[in-house]
């Protein structure tokens, strides 16, 4: 049934998930940075980060050295993300499910989307009723919906818009960028760490690599070249740059205050599952 219902939704929106094929190759040969939301932001100066163009991922610009970088493009492509009344997984209590009243689509709506006129959005389509009315938005399903592209991706056998950082790194592909700098991107850090920006100090971390995602970034090696900004020394990957010899600048102190503004963080707060 749910495959009957995305074939329809898709068919019905065809025209509008097509929009997107407007960005294809865009960018073709340039770099970018994709800027995440890890808890390394903290220690890094975002305002160095402004060489090349920038792709955001979720939260990002709430970030007070935002305007600094030349973000062009910002991800957010969770599913019903900008509706008031959500039915989520609880983070407290999986698998389970709760009614949860979400403050912060609105916020981004109204602090991000409002403002910044000149980036691009793309979000998930299940969001086009609350943003149907801005011109700044692309939506996605569960593909680009491109026979060229969509089928180099069914050949390496990857998911579209797995979750935010691979959608990340596919969008700069499709945009045409051959070589992205992550950045904030935690999860492809080696140990890998956990947290975001915007929370408390955090001393977690996930000590073995990831390997589904080291995979990941293998099979794309022929289209595009990834590196990876960590805080870390020794790595043995090439793949690895560290930032205080990328930046030239030392660590920030971890301990300072988030950089982001207390509106958006005592709305952020209502998420259960931050530390904050």
């Amino acid at each position: 049934m749910k495959k009957i219902i995305k074939k329809f939704t898709q068919f019905l929106f065809d025209k509008k998930l097509k929009e997107i094929h407007k960005l294809k190759d865009l960018e073709k040969g340039k770099t970018c940075y994709l800027i995440g939301d890890g808890v390394s932001l903290k220690s890094y100066d975002l305002k160095f980060f402004k060489e090349y163009d920038s792709i955001s991922l979720s939260y990002l610009p709430f970030h007070s050295e935002f305007d600094y970088i030349n973000c062009k493009y910002c991800l957010l492509i969770q599913p019903y993300f900008f509706y008031s009344l959500n039915y989520i997984t609880d983070p407290m209590n999986p698998p389970k499910k709760k009614f949860w009243h979400n403050k912060i689509g609105k916020h981004f709506k109204e602090k991000i989307i409002n403002r910044y006129k000149d980036k691009i959005f793309i979000t998930h389509l299940s969001n086009y009723f609350s943003l149907k009315n801005y011109k700044n938005n692309y939506f996605i399903l569960n593909q680009f919906n491109d026979e060229s592209f969509d089928k180099f991706l069914k050949e390496k056998n990857i998911n579209s818009w797995e979750w935010s950082m691979k959608a990340g790194v596919l969008f700069a592909i499709y945009l045409g960028y051959k070589k992205i700098f992550l950045v904030g991107c935690d999860y492809a850090d080696n140990p890998v760490s956990v947290g975001h920006w915007y929370e408390s100090n955090l001393k977690k971390k996930i000590k073995s690599e990831n390997k589904d995602l080291k995979l990941f970034f293998d099979s794309l090696s022929d289209i595009i070249d990834i590196k990876i900004i960590t805080k870390q020394n020794n790595q043995h990957d090439k793949r690895f740059v560290n930032y205080e010899k990328y930046s030239g600048l030392p660590l920030k102190n971890t301990d300072d205050y988030p950089p982001i503004g207390e509106d958006t963080l005592s709305i952020l707060k209502c998420w259960p599952d931050y530390n904050i």
